[in-house]
């Protein structure tokens, strides 16, 4: 049985709510500035130079018009997505679980709010929604973000 505690964010003004094609931008957007800001010392510079906000917004075209995944966005008082959450069914045959937490991204400015722990938790409920009784996270090893994840 899965069981996790949170401590929630008193925000009000933030959503959490379904991603439609409409936030392909949006959610390439977030993609692409943490992709920036998280990685760059530990993944190639020129890969993530070649990485481009057009690039990421046609994955997520497809991303989004894909029965796979079960994609929502975090948006903030101006409806603007400041984060967003991908997961699924588990892609890898290495780990006994079920579901897997795809994708899990917060903008920089918003680090430190628990709005990251309303986001995964959110996540967690969409999995277990679905019918997935356990989970997992791939995480890169020098990711800043291991530890949010090893905490939680």
């Amino acid at each position: 049985m899965l069981h996790l505690t949170f401590l929630i964010s008193d925000m009000p003004d933030l959503k959490i709510r379904l991603a439609t094609l409409e936030d392909a931008v949006g959610i390439a957007y977030v993609q692409y500035h943490c992709w920036q800001e998280t990685y760059r010392g530990f993944i190639n510079d020129s890969y993530l130079n070649a990485i481009s906000l057009e690039e990421r917004t046609v994955r997520w075209n497809k991303n989004l018009q894909s029965p796979l995944g079960l994609n929502d966005v975090l948006l903030n008082e101006d409806k603007e997505i400041i984060g967003y959450v991908s997961c699924g069914k588990n892609r890898s045959n290495k780990l006994d679980c079920k579901g897997e937490i795809y994708a899990f991204y917060l903008l920089k400015k918003y680090h430190g709010l628990g709005l990251g722990k309303q986001l995964f938790k959110h996540a967690v409920n969409r999995l277990r929604q679905s019918g997935f009784q356990s989970f997992c996270v791939f995480v890169l090893l020098h990711n800043p973000a291991v530890h949010f994840v090893q905490k939680i």
